[in-house]
């Protein structure tokens, strides 16, 4: 039987891998270094993680002292693969399992994919087209980066996710706020400390997709193309998600993809790369050295038949992954939002939701009087809704007229947008 190490996890795709690898008949170790942080004070008999059939505690934030841990616990449970379906891990666990013989993608194409200002170095340094920019790791050059790149621009730290202090910025004082808010916020809940330093970018307008891939023995497959939704200006929320999209110039968009992930040397796994489609071409928002996250690999499985969380396991221990579509179809996705800072006092509309045959998925995360705010990142986030339909244009279609008889009522502001 072989046996997979999966280092630490996002909320969603990483626990749901575990249960996965466990039907394909593999043997599961989940290595936190915080168990707490997944269990919230639940047994873990009440858990997904209960799947794992065994859960290490062992320092996860420095790669010297994870492979010392791995090495000693490999010779008790030898192991074929390591992987991690937690961006922030992503880098750590590359160099690991490179140091330990096992099959991972370059090392340094995820440390480059990861540090968004080394990315758009590379980028520039090899003629892909990316915004203008530059980086910085004071409010002096913050200031001074601004009147360069020229306002409005966009403050964006260099190893974020999930669209966290990213915003467009029009003048000095949204700056400075925005360089105090980030430079309060390094650490991951995890003790694992970001980067202060931060990029100060052109603003550009322009239709937001991703590019779905799977990287190995030289090719870079593409699954299709994501559009994206989003929300809460001046901040840049994702809400929407539909796969895959038809694009007139998909030839054009998914060779800038092919062409940057050679560039940076990204030789294996998947990968979910960002772009602004402009008047003037594509241009790269980001490279994510993982899975698209939240909803979309179930979206990209209801339209195809592909199951990229799947495939990417049998990826990892040596399979080939089965990336040939089964059926052809179309999947959206809406994350419902709070329209103010407040509390929630009505939910109205459910029942045309519950009622509607194309729905796959509806859940509140929240309920009648808990506080919410409005939305500056995908943490913000009080609803899902899935559909799926003939193609992506008709469940987009039919998610805008659900919407409009959705309500989310919320009573007048408490706080501040920072709670």
């Amino acid at each position: 039987m072989k046996h997979i190490v999966f280092v630490e996890s996002n909320p969603g795709n990483g626990i749901e891998a575990i249960s996965i690898a466990k039907e394909l008949g593999y043997s599961v170790t989940f290595v936190t270094a915080n168990l707490e942080h997944y269990m919230k004070g639940r047994r873990l008999d009440d858990h997904p993680l209960r799947y794992a059939d065994r859960i290490k505690e062992c320092p996860t934030n420095e790669p010297d002292e994870l492979l010392q841990y791995l090495k000693q616990f490999k010779m008790q449970y030898p192991f074929d693969e390591m992987l991690s379906f937690s961006e922030f891990y992503a880098p750590i666990v590359a160099e690991v399992a490179k140091k330990l013989g096992l099959p991972a993608c370059n090392p340094k194409a995820v440390k480059t994919a990861r540090l968004k200002h080394i990315t758009r170095q590379v980028c520039s340094e090899n003629g892909i087209p990316v915004p203008r920019w530059r980086s910085g790791n004071s409010l002096e050059e913050a200031y001074f980066l601004a009147e360069q790149i020229g306002y409005p621009c966009v403050f964006k730290p260099v190893d974020n996710t999930g669209s966290r202090n990213v915003r467009i910025v029009y003048n000095k004082s949204e700056l400075e706020e925005m360089y105090e808010k980030n430079r309060l916020n390094l650490d991951n809940n995890r003790g694992l400390k970001r980067s202060s330093d931060f990029l100060i970018e052109e603003y550009l307008e322009g239709q937001l997709v991703s590019v779905e891939t799977f990287s190995m023995n030289g090719d870079h497959h593409v699954l299709g193309i994501t559009d994206r939704k989003l929300t809460g200006y001046p901040y840049f929320v994702e809400v929407g998600a539909s796969f895959p999209v038809e694009i007139k110039n998909f030839k054009e968009i998914t060779n800038y993809v092919r062409h940057l992930l050679e560039t940076i040397g990204y030789d294996f796994e998947p990968c979910h790369t960002e772009l602004i489609l402009t008047n003037r071409g594509p241009y790269l928002v980001e490279i994510n050295p993982r899975l698209a996250g939240g909803i979309v690999p179930q979206l990209i499985y209801k339209a195809t038949g592909i199951d990229p969380i799947r495939e990417t396991i049998k990826m990892f221990v040596g399979e080939k992954p089965d990336l040939t579509p089964k059926w052809k179809k179309g999947a959206s996705v809406y994350h419902f939002t709070a329209p103010k800072t407040g509390n929630i006092c009505a939910l109205k509309g459910v029942e045309l939701i519950e009622g509607c045959q194309f729905v796959e998925k509806f859940q509140w995360k929240v309920k009648i009087g808990d506080q919410v705010r409005y939305p500056t990142s995908n943490d913000d986030w009080i609803g899902d809704l899935v559909v799926v339909a003939d193609d992506a244009t008709a469940a987009n279609r039919i998610v805008d007229q659900l919407l409009n008889q959705i309500v989310v009522e919320v009573n007048d502001q408490i706080g501040d947008d920072s709670l």
